[in-house]
């Protein structure tokens, strides 16, 4: 993720001055008694005040769910989630504050840990429903929701947010980094036995995806309840903030960024995946909004296209020689109906599908835009990428869309081949080695 600086200057991708503030999150470290059996609205809205008065933009609150969870009491408190969110909602419209944190929610499938993102107007801009929460004196393996990652937006500064576990699995963290955010929150509730351990693998995750981690913890006298010990993590694994026993309040200010996005590529060259939690084949529509978010954190995209018809290893070696030139690699790939004008009757041998599936198993390629032109003009102009890749046996002029690159301060890459492999040379081989008889 980012690098930090003091002046408060972002640099964008294209080399123009953006002046940022820094971010304010408190950190409402809540007092929780086993004893009650729901939220006390009252104790928040106090903890608001204090975190208002120290000028916060956001309030960060511990896991209400997994508390509820453990009691025993879920049921009876998603009955009063829709009212307890309402409170919330004229908390930070009143106090001008955003505040991001979890209750349980019932739904016909059960009852989930639901985290809530309500921006400073009082709307809510984004809720995620994560997995059942704890049962009594029950274990469950840990295996992440199926829901896409909670990224909530406001403004120019994008959260990504975890409950409790969830950091636990590293892959959900990275690809909350590789989609830009500006910093993982975690709504979290863990026992005073585990308090060290939580701290040791936050600073973990903050330190292998370069990016500020913030989680805040519930409190309880009780001996067997939460211990405290939120924490601010800086983007080097170093803590910025620490609290200790006690309900408190603190505010920790996040550093606007500089450059986003490029150091973490060169700072972690070995792990250049897609997250398994993302579509990589998605429509047009779908992926503009993504490719507009990671180009203003400054990600590269590389763009390349092609039919794809039989993938073999010329394929494989140009993919992940076409990744390697940045952050992300776009594929547009020809329709059946685009290959069959071009390539002629008979082809493609591996429909549209098969072929979308066979790119998608590759890690090196992170989005598949399907498209019905004879060539991708349109798609690139849309997709507007950094990076144009085509194979060496195109002559630069002939290239479509090199111009239109290099218009907005790209470039165009041409990757040598390896010669005498190509699908057109398999598919005659194949023909030649299988009589009529045995067809």
């Amino acid at each position: 993720m980012p690098l930090w600086l003091v002046d408060l200057l972002q640099i964008d991708m294209l080399g123009s001055v953006v002046e940022e503030e820094d971010v304010r999150v408190a950190l409402l470290q809540m007092e929780l008694l086993q004893g009650r059996d729901e939220i006390d609205l009252s104790r928040i809205c106090i903890l608001l005040e204090k975190a208002v008065s120290s000028g916060c933009h956001w309030a960060l609150l511990p896991d209400l769910s997994e508390f509820f969870a453990l009691r025993g009491a879920m049921h009876a408190q998603a009955t009063r989630t829709e009212r307890g969110l309402e409170s919330l909602c004229k908390w930070a419209r009143e106090f001008h504050v955003g505040i991001l944190g979890s209750l349980p929610q019932s739904m016909p499938e059960g009852i989930f840990s639901t985290a809530f993102c309500i921006d400073p107007q009082g709307k809510v801009q984004g809720v995620y429903r994560g997995e059942p929460p704890s049962v009594p004196g029950g274990d469950r393996p840990l295996v992440g929701s199926a829901s896409p990652l909670p990224l909530f937006e406001w403004e120019d500064t994008m959260f990504g947010v975890l409950l409790s576990r969830e950091v636990l699995l590293p892959e959900r963290v990275r690809g909350m980094t590789l989609s830009g955010v500006d910093m993982v929150c975690v709504s979290a509730l863990w026992s005073r036995r585990t308090g060290d351990f939580w701290q040791g693998v936050l600073r973990t995750r903050a330190a292998e995806n370069r990016i500020h981690v913030l989680a805040v913890n519930a409190w309880s006298p009780d001996e067997d309840g939460p211990g405290g010990k939120s924490v601010a993590v800086g983007p080097e694994g170093n803590v910025l903030v620490s609290l200790e026993e006690g309900e408190s309040v603190r505010v920790v200010d996040i550093e606007a960024p500089r450059f986003r996005g490029r150091e973490i590529g060169s700072a972690l060259p070995e792990i250049r995946w897609w997250p398994t939690w993302r579509r990589k084949h998605m429509s047009l529509g779908e992926s503009l909004p993504l490719l507009e978010r990671l180009r203003r954190r400054g990600r590269v995209v590389v763009f390349t296209n092609g039919c794809f018809d039989i993938l073999h290893a010329g394929h494989v070696e140009y993919l992940e020689a076409a990744r390697s030139l940045g952050d992300l690699l776009v594929v547009g790939i020809n329709t059946d109906e685009s290959v069959c004008r071009i390539k002629g009757p008979g082809r493609p041998i591996l429909c549209l599908e098969d072929r979308i599936r066979a790119l998608s198993g590759l890690q090196c390629v992170d989005l598949i835009l399907p498209f019905g032109e004879d060539t991708p003009l349109g798609l690139i102009e849309a997709v507007r990428p950094q990076v144009l890749v085509k194979g060496a046996d195109w002559p630069e002029g002939a290239i479509v869309g090199a111009d239109l690159v290099r218009s907005w301060g790209g470039r165009v890459v041409r990757i040598p081949l390896r010669e005498g492999l190509s699908t057109s040379g398999i598919i005659q081989r194949i023909s030649g080695r299988i009589s009529p008889k045995t067809n």
